[in-house]
């Protein structure tokens, strides 16, 4: 943990002084209960005053060591509030580094949690999960250190046994943490069958198939049931592990202080105190065993954080002039993990300040060609370029800016989506992208303007309206390959034509690739693209392909039929 917790915080000054602190406060404690034994000597000796300075000096330790223990707590504080800066900062940019093939579902669910909450707990873990068990481990052989210059026999199964102690509690977490695990995975299939349940619920009455459903919730919810059974039983070995040993231990001291005493070489009163240390070592096991569920926590949260920090970023680099640049893909290939084909042998050319459009059936490659053309999914052959220089992943990023099927925005105020793409923008800035993306009408609409709420994920917006913030937060981004994908697909016709005028508005300063499966981008577009299987099967200008009688010309002539059909 301790080497997790200094990748995720780079180490650093706060980060010595806060284990400096952590140690000094440990064996001043020690220091402490260590010196009870010439205490309480001289105590219940002929003569008890000479006790008096071994009074003052145990005042003194623990008056410092009560400082300290302040000075360590904030300087702990700041390292647990650096650890969620880092997480929160980190993520992203490991997440465009990450490979899809490692963003499995239970990894996403493990980054969703760790920036959901992960971050929150780790600015008050250092503190209160932490720093007791540095604090456990260190006081425990520092102690037995110190008993070695009272009692040699003490010290050594002081020493012995906080060691098999700490063993057993990591050995006993570790199996919990693996218990906890199955349990979090049989209970996210139990949320995941419920609520495709859900969802599909019409469907599947409509169907008559609403038990076929049900079956498959009865089947996640029988597995469950078993893995909850599992997670007892891994438990159970791992509390008796660590009781069993801690009770030796403790027999074991017992029995070394009877003999001690027994044998003369311990007095009675040194015997007595030698119960209250034993008392302070069970004290501090006792508490770091009931810190073990947010001990495996924080030692989650920051296993998966220093995966996250030690991530290489892929930074965006611009290699654009300011002007639409040419954009060219030859022989393209994009493999997934599961060894499906993206895309295959694509070769694309898009003019500067052109619209091309992308069609095709459901899996053909579109989303995949966009992903690649944006930098977000790295070929396995062929080469992109733009103006001629070769491009890899940090350039794309840098030059693309992408619109999404669905826009998802943040809660702050419209103004505040769009600098947190482009923090350098002016009003001005903002008024001339606005006009650009079809806002207009809805800026003057709002009282507020720029400043209107968007809502929780955009809920304050109709779909029209987060489509056209989506557009106006792509056209934020200082880029010029505008990259759109189904942007149209879940509009009514009178937001479609707003979106489509907003890039008709646009054109001419962005090399534009749009994937859509609606007629009316058709409209803008100068060339289009029809893909199947992963492939470019046809290529050409709208009325060239449509006269041709191709693909083209079917999948228009399907639009068509659709766009005309109505109920008699």
């Amino acid at each position: 943990m301790l080497t997790r917790l200094h990748t995720v915080t780079g180490g650093g000054r706060t980060f010595r002084i806060y284990l400096l602190l952590v140690v000094l406060s440990t064996v001043l404690q020690v220091g402490a209960i260590i010196t009870l034994f010439p205490l309480c000597r001289d105590l219940f000796s002929d003569d008890p005053a000479s006790a008096g300075w071994w009074v003052l000096l145990m005042v003194v330790l623990i008056a410092v060591c009560w400082v300290v223990d302040i000075l360590a707590a904030h300087r702990g504080l700041d390292l647990g509030l650096a650890v969620m800066r880092r997480i929160q900062r980190a993520t992203p940019d490991a997440l465009l580094a990450w490979p899809e093939s490692r963003l499995t579902p239970t990894m996403t669910a493990d980054l969703r949690r760790l920036l959901s909450q992960g971050a929150t707990e780790a600015s008050s873990s250092v503190v209160l999960a932490f720093t007791p068990l540095a604090t456990a481990v260190i006081y425990v052989f520092a102690l037995g250190v110190g008993l070695l210059f009272v009692h040699v026999p003490a010290g050594l199964v002081t020493l012995v046994g906080g060691t098999l102690a700490m063993g057993a509690l990591w050995a006993s977490t570790r199996l919990e943490a693996r218990a906890d695990r199955q349990f979090e995975e049989a209970t996210g299939e139990v949320d995941s069958r419920l609520f495709e349940f859900a969802v599909a619920q019409p469907s599947l009455r409509t169907g008559r198939q609403a038990g076929a459903g049900a079956r498959l919730v009865d089947r996640a919810v029988s597995g469950n049931r078993s893995r909850v059974l599992k997670l007892l039983l891994w438990q159970i070995p791992g509390e008796f592990l660590f009781s069993l040993v801690t009770q030796g231990v403790l027999l074991a001291f017992g029995v070394v202080i009877w003999r001690g005493y027994d044998g003369g070489s311990l007095s009675a009163v040194e015997a007595a105190t030698m119960v209250i240390v034993l008392l302070r070592v069970v004290e501090q096991v006792s508490a770091v065993a009931g810190l073990s569920a947010g001990v495996n926590n924080f030692n989650r949260s920051l296993d998966l954080a220093a995966q996250v920090v030690k991530t290489t970023p892929v930074r965006p680099v611009a290699i654009t002039t300011g002007a639409a640049p040419a954009v060219q893909l030859d022989g393209v290939d994009v493999t997934f993990p599961d060894g499906t084909t993206g895309l295959q042998d694509v070769d694309l050319t898009a003019a500067p300040g052109s619209v091309t459009v992308v069609i095709g059936a459901s899996g053909s490659g579109k989303t995949t060609l966009l992903r690649t053309l944006a930098g977000l999914t790295p070929p396995d052959a062929g080469a992109l370029t733009l103006d001629g220089t070769p491009a890899g992943p940090a350039e794309l990023r840098g030059s693309a800016t992408f619109a999404f099927q669905h826009t998802v925005l943040n809660a702050g105020t419209l103004r505040e989506n769009l600098l947190t793409v482009n923090p350098d923008l002016t009003d001005a800035d903002l008024d001339r992208i606005g006009a650009d993306a079809r806002l207009t009408p809805l800026l003057e609409a709002a009282p507020d303007g720029w400043d209107t709420p968007a809502g929780e994920l955009g809920a304050q917006l109709s779909g029209g309206e987060r489509q056209r913030v989506g557009i106006a937060r792509a056209l934020a981004k200082p880029a010029r390959v505008l990259l759109i994908d189904e942007a149209t697909s879940a509009l009514d016709t009178t937001s479609e034509r707003a979106v489509v005028e907003a890039v008709r508005r646009v054109r001419d300063d962005y090399t534009t690739v749009i994937v859509t499966h609606r007629p009316a981008m058709l409209d803008i577009a100068d060339r289009v693209v029809v893909m199947a299987g992963g492939r470019v099967v046809e290529a050409g200008a709208p009325a060239d392909l449509e006269a041709a009688g191709g693909e083209y010309a079917r999948l228009l002539a399907g639009w068509r039929a659709a766009a005309d059909w109505q109920v008699r």
